[in-house]
This record gives C-alpha cells, sequence and structure tokens, in this order.
C-alpha cells in the first residue's frame, strides 16, 4: 500500500480503461501555490474541480489533446473518470513557470513505484518536456527503450517495469507551453495510446 503522500486521483473508470480502453496515468511535474496553502488534496481536485465547472487553460488544452475537440460537461467527467493524475514533485513551487529545485527533484516526489504497483496503468502520459526529460533520465523504475514516435516532440518512448508490471511512458508538450496545439499534439498521443 502506499506511502502518506498526497492522495493521486483515480477516476471511477480508471480499472477498466474507460473512455480509451487502456488504464491511462498522467503525471504532471509540479504545482504552485502561497505559503501556507493546503495542497494536500491537489491531485484530486485538479480533477474533481473540472468536472465540478471549474475551467482553466491548462486542463482545457489537456483534454482537448486527449479529446481531439472542443469538450462538454459530460467529456469533462468522461475524460477525468477514465485517468489517473498526479503531480511528481509534492510541494508546491512559489509561482508558475518556476522549475524544481535540485532538492525538490530528490526528496520531495511521489513514491513512483508504489503507486504504479498500486494502480497498473498501461500509458503513462508525462506532461512536459522538463518533466520527461528528468523522468527519462532519472526513473527509479527499470526501463527500457519503447517505439519511437516520428515526429513527436519527444519521439522516444520508454517502457518502464515494476513488480510485475510493465507501462509505455510518453512524453506530451506542456499544455501552456509555448507552441503547444492540441491538434498537433493529438495524432502523437493517440499513437502511444494505440502502442500502448
Amino acid at each position: 500500500m502506499m506511502t502518506s503522500m498526497p492522495p493521486i486521483w483515480k477516476g471511477a473508470d480508471y480499472d477498466n480503461g474507460g473512455i480509451f480502453g487502456k488504464r491511462i496515468l498522467i503525471v504532471g511535474e509540479s504545482t504552485y501555490a502561497e505559503e501556507g496553502v493546503d495542497i494536500s488534496q491537489y491531485n484530486i481536485l485538479m480533477a474533481q474541480d473540472h468536472i465540478d465547472g471549474y475551467r482553466d487553460s491548462y486542463r482545457t488544452k489537456l483534454l482537448r489533446v486527449f479529446l481531439n475537440r472542443e469538450e462538454n460537461n459530460d467529456d469533462i467527467k468522461k475524460f477525468w473518470q477514465s485517468v489517473a493524475f498526479f503531480n511528481y514533485i509534492t510541494t508546491p513551487l512559489q509561482k508558475a513557470r518556476l522549475a524544481p529545485s535540485e532538492h525538490n527533484w530528490q526528496k520531495d516526489v511521489q513514491p513512483l513505484s508504489e503507486i504504479l504497483a498500486d494502480i497498473c496503468p498501461r500509458l503513462i502520459v508525462v506532461v512536459g518536456y522538463r518533466m520527461w526529460d528528468r523522468w527519462s533520465n532519472n526513473s527509479p523504475c527499470s526501463k527500457e527503450e519503447g517505439p519511437v514516435i516520428n515526429g513527436a516532440g519527444r519521439e522516444n518512448t520508454l517502457y518502464l517495469s515494476w513488480g510485475k508490471g510493465k507501462a509505455l511512458s510518453y512524453g506530451l508538450r506542456h499544455p501552456n507551453g509555448r507552441g503547444f496545439s492540441w491538434k498537433n499534439e493529438h495524432p502523437y498521443l493517440m499513437k502511444a495510446i494505440r502502442i500502448a
């Protein structure tokens, strides 16, 4: 069972693959908050607030890159009920677009192997190239090269292994990053989903 880190979001339909037919885990890098703000439920609220009507650029673009269309309230609910989500860095940063420190990367992280063993994803979508570059070089799990997705911003994929499980991981351009277009990114993400 997982340690006492912030709980992850796991949609009600995740175990059966939801709308994608596969267990998909989305891993963000970090969040930011003013000092003293409680973010212990952030991973849960990231999804639940969106289902409940909160809208922001990040969540909107993230959803659209998966669905390849503008979404309605039913789409939002089905999407979040189909996936699992957490931010890898557990300590909030002071402001948006601030990079985690080396200390954050070494000490303030979710117990990845435990999470993967607990929820057994088939595909791990790593959000943001900075996060992907860290992930692909420093993942605590065993890894091997996966298939190349030609044309994607990060063409290389990785298979991560833990205990008795294995999942494909894919690096997605950050939805709020410069040059992001959900229409352009969608075909590469769909290829990763098909391969997984």
